[in-house]
């Protein structure tokens, strides 16, 4: 909504779908290799874990991984939307 604000009414709609599109494609993509990442075992260069991966086995490992997984997607998410909130109406 910050965003829109801040653009011409014009443009409002692609902002509002352009967010939304940002949304849903980090919070996938957080689900699928995002918290393995980075809540795996940690290795020489990045964590891994397959029970982590797409939340395979969440329920056997900790309780309140959903949790934990909400939180921290929904920042990987808000970063998306933050980049392209600065190009808002300027490409």
């Amino acid at each position: 909504m910050l965003e829109c604000g801040s653009i011409r009414a014009k443009n409002a709609k692609s902002i509002l779908i352009k967010n939304v599109f940002d949304s849903v494609v980090g919070m996938v993509g957080f689900w699928f290799v995002g918290y393995a990442f980075a809540y795996g075992d940690v290795n020489e260069f990045i964590g891994y874990n397959k029970d982590y991966y797409a939340t395979a086995g969440f329920e056997k490992i900790l309780p309140d991984n959903y949790l934990i997984w909400t939180y921290q997607a929904s920042f990987a998410a808000t970063a998306a939307t933050i980049v392209s909130g600065a190009l808002a109406e300027r490409c």
